[in-house]
């Protein structure tokens, strides 16, 4: 079974530092591409996630979603500082499957790892 990828998109140092030592412990491949770099490789592989801080306006974009949503299956999945009602209604626009605060992510992800390996 091949490792299960992280393409992360986060401009946020301290976060990526958490994500990164996340990784290390359960073995997950993470990529953090530049901002409008597409890892088209990792797109194609059996078992992956993105990840994008909508903190970073661009990241709730259709300029970087649809180029995403075009050439990958993985779930994308927005985090966030704080829920606001104006990115939850953006996200009904269909661009994220998921959007979750940020302080929630570490305890989570090995959760939403689990069912996208699922197909939950």
């Amino acid at each position: 079974m091949s490792r299960f990828n992280i393409i992360a998109y986060i401009d946020e140092i301290q976060l990526t530092s958490r994500l990164i030592k996340i990784c290390q412990q359960h073995d997950y491949q993470l990529l953090l591409p530049e901002r409008t770099e597409i890892i088209a490789d990792s797109l194609t592989s059996s078992s992956g996630l993105i990840l994008a801080d909508l903190d970073e306006a661009y990241y709730s974009t259709d300029d970087f979603v649809k180029p995403i949503r075009s050439g990958s299956a993985f779930p994308l999945v927005g985090i966030i500082e704080r829920i606001q009602a104006e990115k939850a209604r953006g996200n009904a626009r269909g661009l994220y499957d998921l959007i979750i605060p940020k302080s929630l992510l570490e305890q989570n992800l090995s959760v939403i790892i689990n069912q996208v390996q699922n197909g939950s």
